[in-house]
């Protein structure tokens, strides 16, 4: 199943390989789409995606029929209490974890597309509460071979109200029942104008709408952070932002790159498209995202395809 079932499918010299990673814990599934190696239409590129809360890896099978002029490969995991990987619906017991499991992710697809295709030029793209986790993964990992690094709508902030009993019970009460699944609050019908996203989204049996309190306060901790951030950012850096965006704070995002220093060597970009609402790549427009990511690549990649 994709975002939606009126998305185009893999091209047709794409395939698709699924499975666990290796020597983990507690089962993490990954989703690995690439091109046949025989094939010359090659870039030279490959692309890791890190998702957000409550979705997992199945919603992003549109990218390569978008992007197969840009990556070679595009690679997945299914968080830790989400999709397919193991661990309770929306509960974490800190970001560790799951820095800990993209990384595992990465590191493996790496390997592995290394194997099929030789040297690559790595890109990574987070998405809402996946550019969270991607942004204080970068920090927390500097020398990762990484030539860009893509935030699309991250979740610096929350735009949705939470109800300020939930938020403050949730608070109080997180040290003493931090595991209990809480409905979140996302209404499916903010996160595209393409009605057919927004259907595929509930009845997907693989999202969920969960949020422990352990998760949610882990969350705040995290935003809070990034917005007092006096750490430089090591990678160039790409934004987009969909201003019409109900479900994260784009102020929020818009004050983190004002205050986010880079790297001496590295660059930061942000582009941001006025009437989207929070998937910038599940919009009915979704072309103009998809243009504006490639168009970075070629700003910003070594390798000329």
């Amino acid at each position: 199943m994709s975002a939606s079932p009126l998305f185009p499918q893999l091209p047709t010299d794409w395939s698709e390989e699924t499975g666990f990673l290796p020597n983990q814990a507690q089962p993490i599934f990954f989703r690995f789409l690439k091109k046949n190696e025989k094939t010359s239409t090659r870039t030279g590129r490959a692309l890791f995606i890190t998702h957000g809360v409550g979705e997992q890896s199945d919603r992003f099978s549109h990218f390569p029929h978008y992007l197969h002029t840009s990556f070679d490969a595009i690679g997945l995991i299914d968080l830790p209490g989400h999709g397919k990987s193991a661990g309770l619906r929306g509960h974490i017991e800190s970001f560790d974890v799951f820095s800990e499991a993209v990384l595992s992710g990465f590191k493996f697809f790496t390997n592995k597309m290394t194997e099929i295709y030789g040297p690559l030029e790595w890109h990574w793209l987070g998405a809402s509460m996946g550019g969270l986790i991607t942004t204080r993964t970068m920090l927390k990992f500097p020398q990762l071979p990484l030539a860009s690094v893509t935030l699309t709508e991250p979740q610096f902030g929350i735009a949705v109200k939470v109800p300020w009993l939930k938020d403050f019970f949730g608070t109080l009460l997180e040290p003493f029942i931090g595991k209990i699944p809480l409905k979140n609050e996302l209404d499916a019908s903010f996160l595209s104008h393409d009605e057919s996203v927004q259907k595929v989204y509930v009845n997907n049996p693989l999202n969920h709408a969960f949020v422990s309190p352990r998760l949610y306060v882990n969350m705040k901790r995290e935003m809070d952070e990034l917005q007092n951030l006096n750490s430089e950012f090591p990678y160039n850096l790409f934004i987009i932002v969909p201003l019409g965006d109900q479900i994260v704070s784009w102020k929020a995002t818009y004050h983190f790159f004002e205050i986010v220093k880079m790297k001496t060597g590295t660059i930061k970009l942000m582009t941001s498209f006025p009437d989207f609402y929070h998937e910038a790549f599940n919009e009915s427009q979704k072309d103009r995202t998809f243009n504006a990511f490639e168009d970075w690549i070629k700003k910003i990649s070594k390798v000329k395809s």
